[in-house]
């Protein structure tokens, strides 16, 4: 992909010398005009043909501006083909997006990537058919500067960013030029190309730009300078057949003068290619060489398609290294992430260059500064937004840790001492005498895999003696009901183990989601049920339980299960009446992921203490953060060190990922960046809201994703034993044609 530090610097000119250079090597070539202004007059695709020896075509967008198109101009006898095509084309000379504006004829830049990933996989497919295998090379030229709009209005580095195309910068030889031309390379580096040529045109030989520029990059960029190409002579512009362009005099002159440049410039981008390519190719073998994956057991990956080989990222897909079976054509695929990277993921490819930013910010102004007895500004400000969104009305103090594991850890540490202190335990005591403390919690619970936070989960795979030798179950596990539509209908399921009397149904059907939420519920036969085996479980504890550990409404890690809000309800209610701190693990459920700012916030229980990762930087950086009311915090509190909380990271806090943090929550929670966000029509702003025009204000919800319609067909499906959905996740059970378990 041909950019340009500037407009008018010469990317034509530069794209037709690597055409001419294609065409003496034999390299079959396609050049593409994605986006063409100030058309017919203009047509860049027409000169890189004429200086090529290739031939001219226009997609249908660009040919509906052409009275008559102009036949096709033959390939030398001596040259490889090279096609010159236009796609979008627009009248007026001017940028695409004011173009667009002018004379309609929008597109998007979905259509844009779309076409453009056509024409590729059109051309590899037809040069793949060949039987002579020339090597050949597919060049894009932009329209203007880096940051031009594309005719979305869009920065076109943004809207070609799903592409992510290997690039060829054109910098600036002017008076200037250095600092556009290092300034168009950090706008690409920051949204992921690669770009290992700048190529300029010096105006002046005072200016010596590319000398500048050679110190600025050093080895890592090859740097080449050409002489200006001098103006056409004077006189009418030579056109040939059907008005087809013809290089003049001085242009021949310059591209016969640049050969060896060219040249130079070609063989480079083939070399990377190909070691782009062979890394790619070889990353399988070495990664299964050298890495040790989570959660894989390596014995069985015998097969090495098994291993997914991502390029990059952008939005909600990864570009995926794939080699032909057939042809040995390796290829970039998008595949979608359907997990969201272990549901870290929350920003659309439109809104990753904002955290890019925040991050970049962040690394160059702080880097990593110790945290203890420090302030900054992101730090700080992260505090503030949490404590005013996911903490209001309850928390108090922000902890900072590094992942989803260590924030519970934090948690239990905080639960223990604050039971400790509220029961009078260890404060003349021995440590000897200080009893076992246990957690209670949920069948089918996981709160992460340090030693603190499997211990507080029932047996499981995950920490059996194979696992962890250590494991000491501490705690008291209750088997919750759940919820979800079987067959068209919302019901609450009890558990076998810990089933409510004998006069209660098994089943208790609903006749939607929203009335299983429902606070009407308080006060009804199964919560009085709930009530009394709940009291009765917790009072007959074998050893103290000095903490409450809830994934609040769903369990992530346990099968998507959704706990019946009035069992998780009731259960803190008897936490709290019994002084035991109640800890809600919002890893995964917190931050919009069920459709609220807070998942306690769908309960109406405040916790004493809360848990927040995954989704809290973006998907971009690890950061955990731990909440806590101000009894818990105040429970640290005292003469000696000694009694603080003694626990910590050497990246504690750090300022980048606090930066992407804030970042990640401003947008999350900004009606004008977060589509998804349900929020009343406001500013010349359409409502977003479903019961618009009745919707006044702003919920801070999300919009439904999944059609409770849509929802509905799939439980009726015979192979699905039940559906649940919520917010942005949506879990189907099937049911094994032949029986046995659901999956």
């Amino acid at each position: 992909m041909v950019w340009g530090a500037n407009t008018g610097i010469g990317k034509t000119l530069i794209s037709a010398g690597l055409a001419a250079a294609a065409a003496r090597s034999q390299v079959e070539l396609l050049y593409l005009k994605p986006v063409q202004t100030g058309f017919p007059d203009s047509c860049d695709a027409s000169l890189v043909a004429a200086c090529s020896g290739g031939r001219v075509s226009y997609a249908e967008h660009a040919a509906a501006l052409l009275s008559k198109q102009p036949p096709d101009k033959p390939a030398q006898p001596d040259a490889c083909s090279v096609l010159a095509r236009t796609l979008f084309a627009w009248e007026a000379p001017t940028s695409p997006h004011t173009a667009v504006a002018l004379e309609g004829r929008a597109i998007t830049d979905g259509q844009l990537c779309s076409l453009l990933r056509a024409e590729l996989n059109s051309f590899a497919s037809k040069h793949a058919q060949h039987a002579q295998h020339l090597p050949a090379m597919a060049l894009l030229e932009t329209a203007g500067g880096v940051a031009s709009p594309a005719p979305s209005g869009r920065l076109q580095c943004d809207a070609y960013r799903p592409l992510r195309l290997p690039g060829v910068l054109v910098g600036d030889g002017r008076l200037g030029g250095i600092s556009a031309t290092i300034s168009a390379h950090e706008s690409l580096l920051l949204r992921g190309y690669d770009t290992s040529v700048v190529v300029l045109m010096e105006s002046s030989p005072l200016h010596q730009n590319a000398r500048a520029l050679g110190s600025h990059f050093g080895p890592r960029m090859l740097i080449v300078s050409l002489p200006a190409c001098p103006e056409p002579p004077e006189g009418p512009e030579p056109t040939g057949a059907g008005g087809a362009s013809v290089v003049d005099a001085n242009l021949q002159q310059w591209i016969d003068s640049t050969r060896p440049q060219f040249d130079e410039i070609l063989a480079h981008l083939q070399q990377q290619h190909q070691q782009r390519v062979a890394q790619l190719a070889s990353a399988a073998d070495a990664a299964q060489a050298q890495l040790w994956w989570p959660f894989t057991q390596h014995a069985s990956l015998k097969d090495q398609q098994r291993i997914t080989v991502a390029d990059s990222r952008c939005g909600e897909e990864f570009a995926v290294y794939q080699a032909d079976a057939e042809t040995a054509a390796p290829s970039l695929r998008p595949q979608y992430d359907a997990c969201a990277s272990w549901w870290t993921q929350g920003m659309s490819a439109e809104l990753q260059p904002r955290m890019v930013e925040a991050i970049a910010y962040g690394a160059a102004r702080y880097g990593h500064i110790i945290f203890p007895e420090t302030a900054y500004e992101p730090a700080v400000k992260l505090a503030d937004l949490l404590l005013k969104s996911v903490g209001k009305g309850w928390a108090d103090r922000v902890f900072y840790s590094d992942d989803g594991s260590t924030a519970v850890e934090v948690a239990l540490k905080m639960a223990f001492r604050t039971y400790m202190l509220d029961h009078n335990i260890g404060a003349e005591e021995a440590q000897a005498a200080i009893p076992e403390l246990w957690v209670v919690g949920l069948q089918n619970g996981y709160h992460g895999d340090t030693l603190g936070a499997m211990d507080a989960v029932a047996p499981s795979p995950f920490n059996g003696p194979k696992q962890t030798p250590w494991y000491s179950g501490r705690g008291l596990f209750l088997d919750p009901p759940t919820v979800c539509m079987v067959k068209g209908t919302w019901q609450v399921r009890q558990a076998g183990a810990s089933a409510p009397p004998s006069d209660t149904p098994p089943v208790t059907r609903f006749p939607s989601r929203e009335a299983v939420f429902s606070r009407d519920r308080d006060g009804s036969d199964l919560h009085q049920a709930y009530r009394r085996q709940i009291e009765g479980q917790l009072d007959g504890s074998p050893k103290p339980l000095a903490a409450c550990i809830l994934e609040p409404v769903l369990q992530g890690a346990g099968g998507m299960a959704l706990v019946d809000p009035l069992y998780q309800r009731t259960l803190a209610q008897a936490c709290r009446a019994r002084n035991i701190p109640v800890i809600f693990d919002e890893v995964f459920s917190g931050l919009w992921r069920l459709g609220r700012v807070s998942a306690a916030e769908m309960l109406g229980v405040s916790p004493d203490i809360a848990c927040y990762a995954k989704l809290l930087t973006g998907g971009t950086v690890p950061l955990a953060a731990t909440l806590a009311t101000k009894a818990v915090f105040d429970a640290f509190q005292g003469a000696s060190k000694l009694d603080a909380l003694l626990h910590g990271h050497s990246y504690s806090g750090h300022a980048i990922g606090c930066s992407a943090a804030v970042a990640a929550l401003q947008i999350y929670s900004d009606p004008t960046l977060n589509p998804s966000l349900c929020a009343p029509a406001s500013a010349g702003r359409n409502a977003t809201c479903p019961k618009a025009p009745q919707c006044k204000a702003a919920c801070g919800r999300l919009l439904e994703l999944w059609d409770g319609a849509a929802v509905k067909e799939v439980s009726l499906h015979p192979r699905v034993k039940s559906v649940m959905s919520l917010g942005t996740v949506l879990a189907a059970e099937l049911e094994p044609a032949g029986g046995g378990g659901g999956l």
